[in-house]
């Protein structure tokens, strides 16, 4: 039986992968992200930041949500983004 994170390392970790995410978003060029319109690439550049410089302002129940319901879109849009 694999053992549970307790849930500020799970806390802790989904907050460190949104960083790195959010990081890599800041790279990316315009040509690739007016290629998924439909993507948030604001919010999430800006979803880094708050985690960054403003991480008292951190809601978790807003990380746990972005978890679940924005990053499974944004894995379809990189998906996509990564096909010839």
């Amino acid at each position: 039986m694999q053992e549970r994170l307790p849930d500020d390392a799970l806390h802790d970790a989904w907050c460190f992968q949104l960083l790195v995410i959010g990081e890599a978003v800041q790279h990316l060029d315009q040509e690739t992200t007016s290629r998924a319109p439909d993507v948030g690439w604001r919010r999430i550049a800006g979803i880094r930041d708050v985690i960054v410089h403003e991480y008292f302002r951190i809601e978790l129940n807003r990380i746990r949500d972005i978890v679940a319901l924005d990053l499974p879109p944004l894995r379809a849009a990189i998906e996509r983004l990564s096909q010839p």
